[in-house]
């Protein structure tokens, strides 16, 4: 599965121009993501630009979930956290209540569970600490350090973050599903294995997308 996390399009508040972001989701379209989740100020710079999200992605204030089919036959969950509150530093016990109700069911219906937020590491990282239902993995997102993946919750989740800069992509290669095995703990190299592929010069670049945003840069 190729997913992609909060601030993808943009970083933090920064502000582009119209024609960027809308190159910005042409490109994000090519790359075929299979499921992308818009941060909040990614969502609201394309809705006052009059922009499409790219096809696939999604903005969530509240707790959602789906279920998605791979290639392999396996059933995925991907249970999208909640927005904070404004000046909220920490998930609220309502939310986090409300995500573990999510994750509970969705155990009985997927072979693996994917949570996805856009809290950055301090929030995220409280919440690993909190008594409650976890999941399989956590895709972070946000202000703070990147994570290749780092395992949390009593073993129970694996917690990867994208590195600030870009230049990278995080890979995560399941090799037993936690469905299958009782009193299951992640452990590397054994049932996991995390890594991030970094995309130096060695990578040559899509001619496509570089006459993209070289039709912008030129203007």
């Amino acid at each position: 599965m190729l997913v992609g996390g909060g601030y993808e399009l943009l970083r933090g508040s920064e502000t582009v121009s119209s024609d960027k972001l809308k190159a910005m989701v042409r490109v994000m379209e090519m790359l075929d993501y299979d499921i992308g989740l818009l941060a909040p100020e990614e969502s609201s710079a394309l809705t006052e630009a009059g922009l499409p999200f790219p096809v696939g992605w999604q903005a969530v204030d509240k707790v959602n979930y789906e279920i998605v089919k791979t290639k392999g036959g396996y059933s995925v969950a991907i249970v999208y956290f909640p927005i904070l509150a404004k000046n909220e530093q920490q998930p609220s016990g309502k939310s986090v209540q409300a995500i573990g109700r999510i994750i509970e069911k969705m155990r009985t219906e997927a072979d693996l569970v994917i949570g996805m937020s856009v809290w950055g590491f301090k929030a995220e990282h409280g919440y690993l600490k909190m008594d409650t239902e976890h999941p399989d993995i956590l895709l972070g997102s946000g202000p703070g350090m990147g994570l290749t993946g780092k395992i949390e919750a009593q073993g129970k989740t694996a917690w990867i973050r994208p590195y600030s800069l870009g230049k990278a992509v995080n890979m995560l290669e399941v090799l037993k599903f936690p469905k299958a095995a009782n009193n299951f703990i992640w452990t590397e190299g054994e049932n996991m294995h995390a890594m991030v592929k970094g995309l130096t010069e060695k990578i040559a670049e899509n001619q496509e997308v570089r006459s993209i945003f070289g039709t912008i840069d030129s203007k």
